[in-house]
């Protein structure tokens, strides 16, 4: 053992009564605001140059980056600018680590903004025989994203002038006997076919079909489709 291993803790005044540890001194409220403000007195312009050299050099992958992951979420690819830069910005005022990655992450974009694609292709048709018509409808997922269900539908056949002569509104359960179930899931299609008594008269273009849709997709998104006015075609 050495000398000093004998000495032992300092006795209780060797401080003069003050703590052993001293205080941090805060931060000035500058500073804690916006911490780049603490830096800018002692940046120099040699640091300058290899900056501008990071900073592009970061603009030219994470630009194309962030519109390919608006893109993949079905948003315009200004949407991925605005992501990448707006926080990059507020980050550089008012971040106080210089090891954060900041900007869009493209597993998350893609599954905060999933959303099913739906497409509905109606046909409606004049029979002869007997003299009904027919309407078919084939309800799809066409952006193999994420599957839907279908809570209500409703179609309706018009006469010429436009008044209602048949309707029929689906519920859940009456597409799960009308079409095999009210589920579609991505990229696949349903078939759904409604037959009434005709509308209008025997000339091809005196009535008219319409659908509403009222379903949501797996991811939360509600949506509700109405289909645009489908003229019949003769059949006979």
């Amino acid at each position: 053992m050495t000398p000093e291993d004998d000495e032992g803790p300092p006795p209780a005044d060797a401080y003069g009564g003050a703590a052993p540890f001293r205080s941090a001194t805060p931060d000035p409220l500058l500073h804690r605001a916006l911490p780049v403000a603490a830096e800018l007195p002692t940046y120099r312009g040699s640091a300058a140059r290899r900056d501008v050299v990071a900073g592009v050099t970061v603009a030219a992958l994470a630009i194309p980056a962030a519109m390919a992951y608006a893109e993949v979420a079905g948003l315009d690819p200004i949407n991925g600018l605005y992501a990448l830069l707006l926080p990059a910005i507020a980050y550089a005022l008012l971040g106080s680590s210089r090891q954060v990655s900041v900007g869009p992450e493209g597993s998350l974009s893609a599954l905060v903004t999933l959303k099913a694609t739906v497409t509905v292709t109606p046909t409606f048709t004049r029979l002869c025989s007997p003299f009904r018509a027919r309407l078919q409808l084939i309800v799809a997922e066409t952006g193999n994203s994420v599957g839907f269900d279908i809570s209500s539908l409703t179609v309706t056949l018009r006469d010429l002038p436009g008044n209602i002569q048949a309707s029929r509104t689906y519920t859940s359960a009456d597409l799960t006997l009308a079409m095999g179930g009210s589920h579609i899931n991505a990229g696949a299609s349903r078939t759904l076919i409604f037959e009434s008594a005709y509308p209008g008269n025997v000339d091809t273009m005196d009535s008219t079909a319409t659908a509403h849709i009222i379903l949501s997709d797996d991811a939360g998104n509600p949506q509700t489709i109405d289909l645009p006015p489908a003229f019949q075609h003769d059949g006979c």
